[in-house]
């Protein structure tokens, strides 16, 4: 979305969140139907977003767009490690 699109990162930001947020309901409607999903853990996630949510938007409307953008560029490359981590 920032090099294809030339969206602005803090647009690009806000909708991918967006977007795995609107992706992720039927998996989750999925776990609830077949009991898979902790309640406790849960609940503490969703607490804890509801907290740091607001704190991450005053944060990242003062830190350099920059700054941002390589700090995207760090969590996906620390996902992508992760998640490849644990296939192989």
């Amino acid at each position: 979305m920032l090099t294809v699109l030339k969206i602005p990162t803090r647009t690009t930001i806000a909708s991918s969140l967006a977007i795995v947020f609107i992706s992720v309901i039927g998996g989750v409607i999925g776990k609830m139907t077949g009991g898979d999903i902790p309640l406790w853990a849960t609940v503490y996630t969703v607490i804890g977003s509801l907290i740091g949510a607001p704190i991450g938007t005053m944060v990242s409307s003062k830190i350099n767009v920059k700054v941002l953008r390589y700090g995207l560029v760090v969590l996906i490359v620390l996902t992508a490690i992760k998640v490849w981590s644990s296939i192989l």
